[in-house]
C-alpha cells in the first residue's frame, strides 16, 4: 500500500460497492520472530475478504478481526520474502458521512484513510496510509451546462471579435442512468438579445430541437433511451447576438460594450424536472472598432496629399448629447533641418468634402451642415517639426466619408514619411483612432512617388 496515495472512484464504477487495498511488505532475510500486520478499516466500510501470498505463492493464512482491524502474523519462515496483501472491503451505507464538494453542488463524497502497521512484539515498525474517494451523484439524470472553451467556469468572459463565427457556444452533457426507461426532455433557456442558430449532439450531426419563444427542446424518446442508457451524451448549441441588442456603455470608457448572457437548462422525467444548470457568459466587444478608417495617397503630378476618412459606416446612432461625432485630426512633418528648410506642406481647407450615403447614393453634406476648424503650430516636443491640427464635428447616425487634401512643396528634393493621427471622441472621450504614414518625396514641381503604409 503506497503512503499517502490518493485515489478516487465514482461509485457507480465500483464492483458492488467493493474498495480494495494491497498491503505490501519485504521480510528481513534475518527475521526470527514473528510480525504482524494490522490493517485498520475506516469508519463506513465492513471486511469482506483477503487474499495473501509470498512472492507468487498464495498462502492459507486466516487473519484475526478485532472491530474494523484485521490482522495478520507472518512467522518467520517467510523471511526474504515479500508479502502481499489484497484486502476488500465494503461501503456500508448505514454508516457513511457523505460530504458536498463546494465545487461539486449535485454531487456527494466520501474519503476513506485506510493505515496500514508491521509490529514485531507489539512494537509498531512502519505505517502507511492511504486514501479512496467514492464520489456519487444527488440527482437522477443529472445535466450539466459549460462553455466548452473553458468547461470547469460557471461564468467566463470572451471578446466578441474572438468569438468562433461571432457565436456563442454552449455545451450541455446529460448522463443518462442504465436502468432508465422513461423518455426525457432536455429544455434550454437562452436570454433575450440571442438568436438560435443550430445544435449538434456527439457526433457532430446538426438536431433539429423545437423552439418557442426562449425555450428549445430536445425530445429523447424510448428507442433513444434504450440505445444510450447507461451513456454519457453530449449537444453543442451556438447562438448569435442580435443586430439590435443594446450593448451595456461603460459611461468612463463608452467605446467598450458589455453583454451578460445567462443560460439554463432542465432535464424532465415525467414532466418533472430532474436536474438543471446554468452557465453564464460575458462578452465584451470595442463598439468603435470599425467606426474610423483613413488611407493615404500622393499624387506625383501635382504634389496632391489627400486623405479618405470613413466614419461610422454602419450609420449607427451613438446618441451623442450634442448630436455630432467629433474628429480631430494631426498631420506633423519635419520643415527645418537638413535638405527640409524649404520643404513645406499646405492644408487646403476649400478642398475639404464631407459625404453620406442616401439610397445607396453617395451625396456631398453642404458645409453648413457641418463645422471645420484647423491650426498650424509647431511640435512642443521638436521645434524642427511642424504639425496641422484639424478639429469637425459632423452628423452623428450617418454613415460618412471625408476626404481633404494638402499640397506638398520643396526647393529641393527631399523624402520624407509623413505621419497623421485622427481620433473620434463623443462627449470629449476617445472612441476611435486611425494611424496612417505616407512617405514623400517632393521638389519644386511638386512632382514626387509615394508608398503608403497603412
Amino acid at each position: 500500500m503506497p503512503d499517502n496515495v490518493w485515489t478516487s472512484h465514482s461509485r457507480s464504477e465500483l464492483n458492488n460497492d467493493q474498495l480494495t487495498w494491497k498491503i505490501t511488505s519485504h521480510i528481513p532475510d534475518q527475521q526470527n520472530e514473528p510480525l504482524t500486520i494490522k490493517d485498520t478499516l475506516p469508519k463506513g466500510l465492513t471486511y469482506e475478504n483477503a487474499t495473501i501470498k509470498a512472492n507468487d505463492k498464495t498462502l492459507t493464512l486466516q487473519p484475526t478481526q478485532e472491530g474494523n482491524t484485521i490482522a495478520w502474523t507472518i512467522e518467520p519462515k517467510h523471511a526474504g520474502k515479500t508479502i502481499t496483501i489484497t484486502l476488500t472491503a465494503k461501503l456500508d451505507p448505514t454508516n457513511i458521512e457523505w460530504h458536498t464538494p463546494d465545487d461539486q453542488p449535485k454531487m456527494r463524497r466520501v474519503h476513506f484513510e485506510n493505515n496500514a502497521t508491521i509490529y514485531q512484539n507489539d512494537t509498531p515498525i512502519k505505517t502507511v496510509t492511504q486514501t479512496q474517494s467514492v464520489l456519487e451523484s444527488t440527482v437522477k439524470n443529472p445535466i450539466t451546462k459549460t462553455d466548452p472553451t473553458k468547461p470547469t467556469q460557471k461564468s467566463t468572459t470572451h471578446k466578441y471579435n474572438e468569438l468562433a463565427n461571432e457565436q456563442l457556444t454552449w455545451k450541455l452533457t446529460l448522463e443518462i442512468e442504465s436502468d432508465q426507461t422513461n423518455v426525457l426532455q432536455i429544455k434550454d433557456t437562452f436570454p433575450q438579445g440571442l438568436r438560435f442558430e443550430k445544435a449538434q449532439d456527439n457526433s457532430g450531426k446538426e438536431i433539429h430541437p423545437t423552439i418557442q419563444g426562449q425555450t428549445l427542446q430536445i425530445d429523447l424518446n424510448q428507442e433513444f433511451i434504450k440505445q444510450h442508457k447507461g451513456q454519457t451524451i453530449e449537444y453543442l448549441l451556438y447562438f448569435s447576438i442580435l443586430d439590435n441588442y443594446e450593448w451595456t456603455i461603460d459611461p468612463d470608457d463608452p467605446k467598450n460594450g458589455t453583454a451578460i448572457f445567462n443560460n439554463t437548462c432542465q432535464v424532465l422525467e415525467n414532466g418533472k424536472v430532474s436536474d438543471q444548470d446554468e452557465q453564464t457568459q460575458t462578452i465584451t466587444q470595442n463598439l468603435f472598432e470599425n467606426a474610423l478608417k483613413k488611407e493615404g495617397t500622393y499624387d506625383e503630378s501635382d504634389g496632391n496629399l489627400t486623405y479618405t476618412v470613413k466614419i461610422n459606416p454602419e450609420g449607427k446612432d451613438y446618441q451623442t448629447t450634442s448630436d455630432t461625432l467629433h474628429i480631430t485630426d494631426q498631420l506633423k512633418y519635419r520643415y527645418k533641418g537638413d535638405n527640409y528648410d524649404s520643404y513645406r506642406i499646405y492644408f487646403r481647407p476649400a478642398q475639404t468634402k464631407l459625404y453620406t450615403w442616401k439610397n445607396g447614393t453617395k451625396e456631398e453634406i453642404p458645409q453648413d451642415q457641418w463645422k471645420l476648424k484647423y491650426a498650424i503650430a509647431t511640435d512642443p516636443w521638436d521645434n524642427g517639426m511642424q504639425q496641422i491640427n484639424i478639429d469637425l464635428d459632423v452628423p452623428d447616425g450617418q454613415a460618412l466619408e471625408l476626404q481633404y487634401k494638402y499640397q506638398v512643396w520643396s526647393h529641393k528634393t527631399a523624402t520624407q514619411t509623413v505621419n497623421n493621427n485622427i481620433e473620434l471622441l463623443i462627449d470629449n472621450k476617445l472612441c476611435a483612432e486611425s494611424r496612417t504614414s505616407v512617405t514623400v518625396k517632393a521638389n519644386l514641381k511638386s512632382g514626387a512617388s509615394a508608398s503608403h503604409a497603412p
